[in-house]
C-alpha cells in the first residue's frame, strides 16, 4: 500500500516530538484550466476520465519531479494547486526563483495552451505538528506559508510574485520587477532555459468521475498545537465514524481549513446523508467546546456534485 504520509512527516514521528518549527522556502502554484477541461471531458464518461487522468499526470508529474529533485516536498494538493516546501539552507533564494520560472514554463509549454498558472515565492518561519495517537494526520503552517500564499494571490496569469523577504535575499541575479502595493514584487525579467521533454514514468492507474460531497471546515483562534490537535482529532474521528475521507489540514490565504470527502475513495449509497451527519456531529462537538473556550471561531460548508478522482504522480 502506498504511504499517505510524506517522508518528512515520518522523520518527525521518529524524532519523538509532536510539534516544532523550522525555516523554509515555499512555492505556491495555482494552475487554471482544469475545471473547464473536466467539464468538457465529463460528457465522455469513462473515456473522458482516462483523458483527464492523463492530462493531470502529464502536467503535474514533471512539476512534482522538479520539486523533489531540488530537495523539496509537497505537504498536500488543493485541487489544481499545491504548496512546495524546502529547508531554507538547502536552496538559495536565487535558485528558488529559477525553479519558479522553470515550473511556470512547464505549464505554459502545454501544446494545447489549455492551462495557465500563477506562482508565489517566499520563505521564513513555519510550524509543523502531528495529530492523533497513533498519528492520524499532520499540519504545517506559519508566516512563510501565509505570505507566500498571499504573494500568489497578487500574481496574474503567467506571473510570478515574490515576497519582500525573499527579494531582499536575492543578490546575484539581475531582475526586472514591479513593486506592488502590498510590499511584494512581480518578477518578469529572469531568463531561464525552457524546460521541455522531461521523461515521465509509466502510469498505469486511471481515475474516474464520482459523485462526491466535499466538506470544508474553516477555523480560527487556535494558536497552540494542543488545541489544534484536539480539533483535528475530533474531526478525524467523526470522519472515520461516518465513512468519510480525511484529506488534510491546510493553512493558506483562507486561514485554517480541514477538508473531508464523502464518496471517494470509498463510496456509499447514502454518502450525502453521511456527510450531513458528520457535519452535525462536528458542529455539536465544537459548540460544546466553545462554552469553555469562546475564542475558537469556525464555519462549515458542503457541496455535492460530480468530480474527477484519481492519483497524481
Amino acid at each position: 500500500m502506498t504511504s499517505q504520509f510524506p517522508e518528512r512527516t515520518l522523520f518527525w514521528q521518529q524524532s519523538g516530538a509532536r510539534s516544532g518549527q523550522w525555516r523554509v522556502r515555499a512555492i505556491c502554484i495555482d494552475i487554471s484550466g482544469f475545471t473547464a477541461l473536466t467539464e468538457t471531458l465529463m460528457t465522455k464518461g469513462h473515456t473522458g476520465a482516462e483523458e483527464i487522468s492523463v492530462a493531470l499526470n502529464t502536467l503535474f508529474q514533471p512539476l512534482v519531479a522538479l520539486v523533489y529533485a531540488r530537495g523539496g516536498w509537497i505537504p498536500y494538493f488543493a485541487g489544481d494547486a499545491f504548496t512546495a516546501l524546502f529547508d531554507e539552507d538547502t536552496i538559495p533564494a536565487e535558485d528558488l526563483l529559477i525553479l519558479g520560472f522553470q515550473m511556470r514554463d512547464l505549464v505554459l509549454a502545454d501544446t494545447g495552451r489549455r492551462f495557465d498558472v500563477k506562482i508565489g515565492l517566499g520563505g521564513g518561519d513555519a510550524q509543523w505538528g502531528l495529530v492523533g495517537t497513533p498519528v492520524q494526520t499532520f499540519y504545517v503552517r506559519g508566516d512563510a506559508i501565509d505570505q507566500t500564499a498571499e504573494a500568489q494571490l497578487w500574481a496574474k496569469k503567467g506571473q510570478i510574485v515574490i515576497t519582500s523577504d525573499l527579494y531582499s535575499e536575492i543578490n546575484h541575479v539581475p531582475l526586472l520587477y514591479t513593486a506592488l502595493a502590498n510590499g511584494a514584487y512581480r518578477v518578469s525579467g529572469l531568463q531561464t532555459p525552457r524546460v521541455t521533454g522531461l521523461p515521465l514514468q509509466p502510469f498505469e492507474q486511471r481515475g474516474e468521475f464520482r459523485q462526491v460531497t466535499a466538506c470544508f471546515l474553516s477555523f480560527d483562534g487556535l494558536p497552540e498545537h494542543n488545541d489544534l490537535e484536539r480539533l483535528a482529532s475530533m474531526v478525524w474521528q467523526a470522519c472515520q465514524q461516518y465513512g468519510g475521507y480525511f484529506k488534510e489540514i491546510d493553512f493558506g490565504d483562507k486561514g485554517g481549513l480541514i477538508v473531508c470527502f464523502f464518496g471517494a475513495p470509498v463510496s456509499y449509497e447514502d454518502s450525502v446523508h453521511r456527510a450531513l451527519d458528520y457535519v452535525l456531529h462536528v458542529q455539536h462537538q465544537i459548540n460544546r467546546w466553545q462554552r469553555n473556550d469562546p475564542a475558537i471561531v469556525y464555519k462549515c460548508g458542503l457541496s455535492t456534485g460530480m468530480a474527477f478522482t484519481g492519483i497524481i504522480g
